[in-house]
């Protein structure tokens, strides 16, 4: 089936605008095959509906996920904390080495 445009004017303070829009059709076509539970020549008593080393090799990995996180928060805050304890320090000294009273 072919293309049809279709051709709308627009007016607006005497300017003439056209669009145009090609609206075509697509057919698509799918195709599932099912395969027998023999044909992958995997006995059914052998296998496990269940991933269970997948399942526990993703906790694994979120339990250490979580801890490195939790690490790395409280280093941060450390590092943060001893800055702005540094910081105080400076302005303490620095107000101290103009301290006119002992003079």
């Amino acid at each position: 089936m072919p293309a049809r445009p279709i051709v709308r004017h627009d007016h607006d303070d005497n300017l003439d605008f056209a669009s145009v829009s090609i609206h075509r059709r697509v057919d698509v076509v799918t195709t599932t095959l099912y395969s027998s539970p023999g044909s992958t020549g995997i006995a059914a008593s052998n296998a496990s509906s269940v991933p269970i080393p997948a399942i526990a090799g993703g906790a694994c990995a979120g339990v250490a996920l979580a801890i490195i996180a939790v690490v790395g928060w409280k280093w941060w805050g450390r590092s943060i904390e001893k800055e702005q304890q540094r910081l105080r320090q400076d302005k303490v000294s620095l107000i101290n080495s103009f301290d006119v009273r002992s003079s």
